[in-house]
């Protein structure tokens, strides 16, 4: 380089060294980190707008229940007949309408012609003056009068009216035995008014509006969502106002777009996406500076080093020759102390073994030695061995080894050529893999089963918040049917429907239980009990005389010891858990088979606990065994992955059966196992045994024995239906009951004037929850007596309310006699 050039390369690098920063920054911004936030942000922003539209869905889908729930009423079918003025004045009251969600109700002729209208206003509960659907006929093609006669349901959908959008559902009328002619078509209406629309909001979680294809304040890009062949759904991410805004078509009845959801989603994530482009720039430029400046500081530090270390070296050197020449001594030691084993070959045979080579292959000193090398392999192994030799490979590979006694074992070998007195010579290494593969096996097993708890609890987890929701549904069909039959003649025409609606719900029920076993923490009652007894009773119980009367040709057996011991454990999931295993073992039978239900005490020691998985004592196992055609080794890896099954959709269960059989054992702090062939399955289930002792089991009360003596109770719960269905029925149990929807106003109420009792729901949406609750309360009233009530609460706040002093714990929904029991228990305390 000439001195004229000089500078001139040296303002080149400057310029680069300025330029490098802003090039990196602008290359990390668009094209390493943002690109992925924004493509997160967009696909997290199409599934809120998906919520949204299927927020307005799920409106839809109830009314349709609605409507259908109407249209196969006995009553509405004799009123399409007669049109008789009790059913108008019992159910088409403008009010009556309004409380239920029936904004309009139509009532058509098979021809299309209207038989009955009206529409209400959805704020005021008053009947329109027009008709929210004008016209007195519909022509035979237009999908309201067509509803039902294709296809059992239809016809849901939104139409535009003079008061707005207008959800629609319309049936057929017919008689709930469905075996009369239809007598024309019920259609039904709910405004989406701002009300609807704000609790969709909050149920979402997202603020959204709605505009209908007709309004005069439609954007442009709401407009090209309203052109044939657009896609229903955009985004706009141009405007300055922190907001990516999303919007979405939904079509009418008609087929056409009817409505635009307007959505407005904080652009949380792409802030956070620019905050860490800049963050990683500055760390990028501040670490080549970093690197610049050390790499400058050790390249003047290197040149003074290198002749200091170029004669530490020659040095070094001298010393190692020294050190050589004892080098065979040396050797020998250092073979000796290895703990691998070593061989040292020459033309394929052993010149040297040793002692552990000797130990692990089982020759004494010496006699191995003039022996061909391949002897110490497998036989099925030695050409594979033989190849890799003459290879020279030497890298590290596994084979079979051979010990003198004829027994093999898993060993890895290294093989290397060497020079050993100017002869050439290869060293070989041998490592016995026995333990380390017993290692690794146990170590896999251990993590499929932590992957597998991982996997259940994040399920679990939406799981429990689900089936809180629906327990606070099911509490209605489930308790209203009972109070009302309290107080009605067993003659009655409505008795039976009605217990037909209360074991519906407590099917459903049964469905939300299976739920909550899959998430796992729920409070469940643990007692100590005999599984022989859970057994037997579970072969007296309808549910297994259903299940033999579906698989006449499956004998059931038992095998059961009579001395094993108690277990501490819940009696409802315990027996759930027996009939799914059973019900499993009977539907994978084709034919005749066998199920046998086995009960043993088994102890688990020091050395069994990494195969199962539980801690060292004694268990009660419970054995379900059947000779069906078994389960693939594919499909033993999901069987206990909630809603994973390989029976036919919709024909047999929820898929939730092994999954309530493994949180069970979790939640018993035991185990499940599974082993299957073309023979046969075999479920294993451990429980820990307990040393207390089974309590006697008590007879269920009368109606009479539980009925109070006006005592007051209050009821907190932060759900209106719940307080309602509190209130009826506590005053059928001739109880005095006082209603808060919060744990602030619990307080103020026990400050005005004391209660008997205070029922708490654990889970409030809003303000303390019930253990915040009952502990604020205890320190103001110390000594207040109360019970739990809730649909779902994790195990550790439960139990921590009943070591602060509650009684009993109830699980929504309740019955008359579980809540009168509670209550007698608590009161009598």
């Amino acid at each position: 380089m000439s001195p004229r050039q000089r500078p001139v390369y040296a303002v080149l690098a400057i310029i680069c060294l300025i330029a490098f920063p802003f090039c990196a920054d602008f290359l990390i911004r668009n094209y390493l980190v943002m690109p992925s936030f924004i493509r997160l942000e967009n696909h997290l922003a199409q599934k809120d707008l998906i919520r949204c539209v299927e927020a307005i869905s799920g409106e839809q889908h109830h009314l349709g229940k609605l409507a259908t729930d109407w249209a196969v009423w006995d009553d509405t079918y004799e009123f399409a007949e007669n049109w008789n003025s009790g059913y108008q004045d019992s159910n088409l009251q403008p009010e009556a309408l309004a409380n239920v969600g029936i904004h309009m109700i139509l009532f058509l002729s098979k021809e299309g012609r209207v038989e009955f209208a009206k529409s209400v206003d959805p704020t005021r509960g008053v009947e329109l003056s027009r008709q929210a659907l004008s016209g007195n006929e519909f022509p035979p093609e237009h999908p309201l009068v067509r509803t039902g006669y294709g296809k059992a349901v239809k016809s849901t959908g939104i139409t535009l009216t003079p008061y707005g959008p207008l959800l629609i559902a319309a049936n057929r009328i017919l008689p709930s035995q469905g075996n009369d002619p239809p007598r024309g078509t019920l259609v039904m209406g709910r405004f989406l008014n701002g009300t609807v629309i704000g609790d969709l909001n909050r149920q979402t979680q997202i603020s959204f509006t709605i505009k209908t294809r007709d309004s005069d304040q439609l954007e442009e890009i709401e407009r090209r969502l309203l052109t044939a062949g657009s896609a229903n759904m955009v985004f706009d991410n141009s405007r300055n106002d922190s907001f990516l805004h999303g919007f979405a078509s939904i079509a009418g009845i008609d087929n056409k777009p009817a409505l635009i959801i307007h959505a407005r989603l904080p652009r949380e994530l792409y802030m956070r996406g620019v905050e860490t482009a800049r963050f990683v720039s500055w760390t990028i430029l501040c670490s080549v500076l970093m690197i610049g400046c050390t790499c400058m500081v050790l390249f003047v530090f290197y040149r003074k080093r290198v002749h200091a270390h170029r004669a530490r070296m020659e040095a070094l050197i001298k010393e190692r020759t020294a050190e050589l020449t004892n080098s065979d001594a040396r050797y020998k030691a250092l073979v000796e102390a290895a703990s691998e084993g070593i061989a040292i070959l020459q033309d394929g045979y052993c010149i040297d073994l040793n002692g552990r080579a000797q130990e692990m292959f089982g020759y004494d000193n010496g006699e191995f030695i003039g022996r061909i090398t391949t002897d110490l392999i497998a036989p099925a192994e030695r050409g594979f061995v033989q190849k890799k030799i003459v290879q020279h490979y030497g890298k590290p590979y596994e084979t079979l080894g051979l010990r003198k006694d004829g027994s093999t074992f898993p060993l890895l070998i290294q093989g290397k050529s060497i020079s050993s007195e100017n002869k050439a010579v290869r060293a070989a290494t041998f490592q016995d893999l026995t333990e380390k593969k017993r290692e690794e096996e146990e170590r896999n097993k251990l993590e499929k089963r932590l992957e597998r708890s991982e996997k259940m609890e994040s399920i679990g987890l939406m799981a429990g918040g689900v089936a809180h929701d629906l327990n606070n549904i099911l509490s209605g069909v489930v308790t209203y049917p009972e109070l009302i039959l309290l107080n009605l003649p067993q003659d009655s025409k409505i008795r039976r429907p009605l217990e037909e609606i209360q074991k519906a719900g407590r099917r459903a029920a049964e469905v939300v239980a299976d739920l909550l076993t899959v998430a796992r923490g729920i409070a469940m009652v643990m007692t100590p009990l005999n599984l022989n007894t859970i057994i037997d009773d579970y072969l007296g119980s309808p549910e297994y005389t259903t299940l033999k009367k579906y698989h006449p040709l499956v004998e059931v057996k038992t095998n059961l010891d009579q001395d094993i011991p108690p277990v501490l454990g819940s009696i409802v999931h315990i027996t759930k858990s027996l009939m799914n295993l059973v019900t499993n073992g009977a539907e994978a039978i084709d034919g005749l088979g066998i199920i046998t239900i086995e009960t043993a005490r088994e102890r688990i020691s020091e050395s069994q606990v990494l195969i199962f998985g539980m801690g060292e004592g004694e268990y009660v196992v419970l054995s379900v065994h059947d000779n069906g055609p078994g389960i693939s080794p594919e499909d033993q890896v999901h069987i206990f992955e909630p809603f994973y099954s390989r029976k036919i959709t919709a024909r047999s269960g929820t898929g939730l059966g092994l999954a309530v059989v493994w949180n069970t054992m979790q939640d018993h702090k035991g185990s499940v196992s599974v082993k299957s062939s073309d023979k046969g399955s075999v479920f294993r289930l451990y429980f820990p045994a307990t040393k207390q002792a089974i309590a006697s089991v008590e007879k269920p009360a009368t109606l009479a024995y539980l009925q109070g003596n006006f005592e007051k109770i209050l009821v907190v719960d932060d759900d209106g239906q719940q307080l309602l269905i509190a209130e009826q029925l506590l005053t059928a149990l001739n109880y005095t009951p006082c209603l808060v929807n919060s744990g602030e106003a619990a307080l103020a109420f026990l400050q005005q004037e004391p209660a008997a009792l205070v029922i708490l729901d654990m889970i409030m949406s809003t303000g303390m929850n019930g253990l915040e609750t009952y502990t604020t309360i205890l320190a103001r009233f110390p000594g207040q007596k109360a019970l739990i009530a809730s649909g779902f609460s994790e195990n550790v706040d439960v139990q921590q309310a009943r070591d602060l002093g509650a009684s009993a714990f109830v699980r929504k929904p309740y019955s008359l006699g579980e809540m009168g029991s509670a209550i007698k228990q608590t009161l009598a305390e």
